[in-house]
């Protein structure tokens, strides 16, 4: 006892003088070894490797000699040379009896080859673990985004929007639910690693026993896979720490104004804040002279670029209607040509439906300006787009639930308002065979009919139709007839665009013809046959030219008046005359 008491005090005086904090705790024990295994359990190896950096123990060997052992914790990088210093200090100071002070400076050798491939070892299992956690990782951050991409390419996301929902609500609610999935995939992922712990290589305890036993014998690879240093065990032991010295917060900092400017740049987007800029840009556009001379071409090209007078008087009324009390009113919108598809009254319709900004003009719906605000405009309004824009992995009734819900049925009245609303539309676009299929299991006719009954949920006093019966069956597309029919007759407009005559003679009131992106000619189905329906064109093929003369004279002597436009001579001839009524109108080649 005597000779830990002596140690006790010639540590607390070496460490005085090296400058230690007045707080130092020193413990006299009589074995270190012993005390350290029975230490360990209780307190913990990272409590242990925290306020138990050295040790210090002297035994007698044989009568004149003594042995003086210096023992440090590797859990600090610099306790090797501090547990030389004081060893030193100590036993010089005591030969001399005078106090002694050691200052050691610590400066590593730089690392051989031998120790390069000394610490990849160590670290393999760590960096294989890393490159999957980066995978698995990968895999799990796609997921959050897919659906919402998905929604953006079906145009889901859009018609949700048009039906009322709010673009702050549409965002908040996927961040939250993809944040609580998120906290949920993270505490099974984080799980993982202690549910599979194996307690030989990953245990405290082991790992301290195995280097005070047998990690001194490098010829025994199995005993010192646990013996790794800190730095080593820190990616099972501690997952949720970070022991640099600027710790996580400055990651946390940065992440988190990462998130605000995704949130500026997403509500920027949805809101449109930009369009101010955009409008600039296209009007730059139209009036750059590579545009303009194309334009200029395009009207060369098409033939007719006098305005008829039905459209002027068309715009006459449009201009001087009361837009709070018509359901559409339509002022001088423009589109400039799509060259790849030409789909021109596609994009008005998407104009109409705020999809596509409106360079030029505005449109009203029961007064509100499409090209200002949209979504108000759009309130009581239903759209069926070309293109089915439902998720196929909900069922028909999911979907119209959803958008029922979306139009603003009270919650108070779920489920029997919603369900019977939905039961309704179900049964009117007669769909009730698949109400509860997944839409992938669908028929093009059928998505076409749910489409269709999206744009009735609600029963909006304005539908906006953009070839509702592109790729039906003429079977269905009769049945769609019959309920654009009934609705017409409830009283709600229609905007339909199709390119089959047929079906715009059975269901519109008036019609118009849009060439190049402009109305060409309106009126009532009627009105456009009498006016530009008097005369017809035939075109004639011969076997042999010298056929022609015979085929034009028995084409004059049945059809008086009727006059050749042109006359093609190759290996065969081909006659074109037009037979006109009024004679104003001639014939064309092909």
């Amino acid at each position: 006892m005597e000779e830990c008491l002596l140690a006790k005090r010639s540590v607390r005086s070496v460490a005085a003088r090296l400058g230690a904090q007045s707080n130092l705790l020193v413990d006299t024990v009589g074995d270190v070894s012993s005390y350290v295994l029975t230490l360990i359990p209780k307190i913990g190896s990272r409590v242990f490797g925290s306020h138990y950096p050295l040790a210090f123990q002297r035994g007698l060997i044989g009568e004149n000699s003594t042995n003086f052992r210096a023992y440090f914790n590797n859990f600090a990088c610099t306790t090797p040379p501090l547990a030389i210093s004081l060893a030193d200090s100590m036993n010089i100071s005591e030969v001399l009896k005078k106090p002694i002070t050691l200052k050691v400076s610590n400066h590593p050798f730089p690392p051989v080859a031998e120790d390069l491939l000394k610490n990849r070892n160590y670290s393999t299992i760590s960096t294989t673990m890393d490159v999957m956690i980066i995978v698995s990782m990968s895999y799990i951050m796609a997921a959050y985004s897919q659906l919402i991409i998905t929604e953006g390419i079906k145009k889901s996301k859009h018609m949700q929007i048009l039906s009322g929902l709010r673009p702050w609500m549409y965002w908040i609610t996927n961040f939250a639910w993809d944040f609580i999935y998120f906290v949920v995939q993270m505490a099974a992922f984080v799980g993982i690693f202690y549910a599979f712990n194996i307690v030989v290589y990953n245990n405290e305890l082991a790992m301290q026993a195995c280097q005070m036993v047998d990690c001194l014998n490098p010829f025994s690879r199995a005993n010192t896979q646990c013996c790794g240093r800190s730095e080593g065990r820190i990616y099972t032991d501690h997952i949720l720490t970070d022991s640099s010295e600027l710790g996580i917060m400055l990651p946390v900092i940065f992440f988190g104004i990462q998130g605000f400017a995704y949130w500026y740049f997403v509500f920027k987007r949805e809101y449109k804040t930009n369009s101010r800029l955009f409008s600039q840009c296209k009007q730059s556009f139209q009036s750059d002279e590579n545009f303009q001379y194309n334009n200029r071409s395009l009207k060369e090209d098409g033939g007719c670029t006098d305005e008829d007078s039905d459209i002027a008087a068309e715009k006459s009324i449009a201009k001087a209607m009361d837009k709070q009390n018509t359901a559409v009113v339509v002022d001088g919108v423009k589109k400039w040509q799509d060259w790849q598809y030409r789909m021109f009254y596609s994009n008005s319709i998407k104009m109409l439906t705020g999809e596509n900004d409106i360079s030029y003009g505005d449109a009203f719906i029961y007064g509100r300006s499409v090209k200002t605000d949209w979504r108000k405009a759009c309130a009581n309004v239903g759209y069926c787009p070309q293109f089915d824009a439902v998720l196929e992995e909900m069922t028909g009734e999911e979907t119209l639930y959803m958008f029922a819900r979306i139009r603003g049925i009270p919650k108070g009245h779920i489920p029997q308002k919603v369900t019977e609303h939905v039961h309704a539309v179900i049964h009117t676009i007669g769909i009730g065979l698949y109400a509860k299929k997944l839409i992938k299991e669908y028929s093009g006719g059928n998505k076409r009919r749910l489409s269709l009954g999206i744009a009735l949920v609600g029963m909006p006093a304005v539908l906006l139709l953009d070839e509702p019966t592109t790729g039906v069956d003429p079977k269905a597309r009769r049945i769609i007839w019959n309920i654009f029919t009934g609705i017409r007759a409830l009283g709600t407009s229609l905007v339909l665009t199709s390119h089959n005559m047929e079906e715009c003679e059975a269901l519109c009131t008036e019609l118009a013809i849009m060439v190049d992106g402009s109305f060409k000619c309106y009126g009532s189905c009627q009105h456009i046959k009498s006016k530009y329906g008097a005369g017809f064109t035939l075109l004639i093929r011969l076997a042999r030219a010298e056929q022609a003369d015979a085929a034009k004279n028995e084409v004059i002597r049945a059809f008086p008046g009727a006059i050749l436009k042109v006359f093609l001579e190759f290996s065969r001839g081909a006659v074109i005359t037009s037979h006109d009524n009024n004679k104003n109108n001639s014939a064309e080649q092909n």
